[in-house]
């Protein structure tokens, strides 16, 4: 089995609410090709299905991999996931989508062998694999973009729970009577310290009559402020900006304080388009998460931005699916 996954090259998808992600790899993890296009989830489950069926077909063809070298796909998916069937329950990142046969779905269309995980336990591998989180024993990952995902490797094995819906860490309730989360539940660390929050803040801030360079950022319209706006405005050295990432930072300690206790890990990785703002970030977080961790684990643990980049949860995926078929 050995010698013959080493002359294959896997392909991993990263399903995202706003954005799909592809990479071919080869069995270092070496990207040999990737691509990447909105998701457009408008048009329904189908189109979107229909257009990571295009997405690996024109990856092979543009980059001249033969199709007998191909091992299989995986595809991370934002939800609750059955890894053992395929099957995506539900995602909040993809509404309407509901008990869907992924697996089933693409490796019919594709003609190869599928497997399919969660999204942030994809980042959370590849992570793990040849990112940041190399070396680590126990790691926690979070991915922190539209919303927070969370991955964790307990003694080198991805850890999933008895049903697949582990490590769900942005659902982790940190304000009794916060605000509403989409999955129902009040306060919880998505729905505080996510890119989605961020521009939330803005938008509030800015309607309630404060003055800032993101409404130039944007020319006006509001509506359009996203994470990345305030990230980059808080670059610029906005003081709005600034003061919401301060206050991201410390959301995102209290949470990682919270999972250091629980699970001492050697590292916790930021990945997501959030944990690329910078040392601004990661040292608030640090600072808060001292002062509200017990001092043996904290001193232990490494609060690391991620490596791999958009690159992450598509590595991942196509680290998962060669570990799979492996083990098989």
């Amino acid at each position: 089995m050995t010698q013959t996954l080493d002359k294959t090259y896997t392909i991993g998808i990263d399903l995202g609410g706003t954005k799909i992600h592809v990479v071919a790899c080869d069995q270092n993890g070496q990207v040999l090709a990737r691509a990447r296009r909105d998701t457009k989830q408008w048009k329904g489950r189908e189109a979107v299905i229909d257009r990571m069926v295009s997405m690996v077909e024109d990856l092979l063809a543009d980059n001249d991999l033969p199709r007998r070298d191909l091992l299989g796909v995986g595809i991370g998916a934002p939800g609750l996931v059955d890894p053992d069937s395929g099957i995506l329950y539900s995602s909040v990142m993809l509404p309407g989508w509901y008990d869907v046969p992924l697996a089933a779905t693409l490796g019919g269309r594709l003609r190869t062998d599928i497997v399919v995980d969660n999204d942030a336990n994809a980042a959370a591998y590849g992570e793990w694999w040849i990112g940041a989180g190399r070396g680590a024993n126990t790691l926690v990952c979070l991915t922190i973009g539209t919303g927070i995902g969370g991955g964790l490797i307990i003694n080198g094995q991805l850890y999933r729970g008895p049903d697949g819906t582990a490590s769900e860490f942005g659902h982790m309730s940190i304000e009794y009577d916060g605000i509403e989360c989409i999955c129902g539940s009040r306060g919880c660390l998505g729905m505080l310290a996510s890119g989605t929050a961020m521009a939330r803040m803005a938008r509030e801030a800015i309607e309630s009559g404060r003055k800032t360079a993101m409404t130039s950022l944007v020319k006006g319209q509001i509506q359009h402020i996203t994470g990345e706006i305030v990230a980059q405005a808080a670059e610029q050295g906005d003081p709005l900006a600034g003061e919401i990432v301060d206050q991201i930072a410390r959301y995102l300690g209290i949470g990682i304080a919270n999972l250091v206790n629980i699970f001492n890990p050697d590292k916790v990785v930021l990945s997501g388009g959030v944990a690329q703002i910078g040392d601004r970030l990661f040292n608030r977080v640090r600072e808060e998460a001292e002062k509200r961790s017990f001092d043996v684990p904290f001193r232990r643990v490494q609060i690391l931005p991620a490596s791999l980049g958009l690159d992450a949860g598509a590595i991942g995926m196509a680290g998962i699916l060669r570990m799979t078929l492996a083990n098989v």
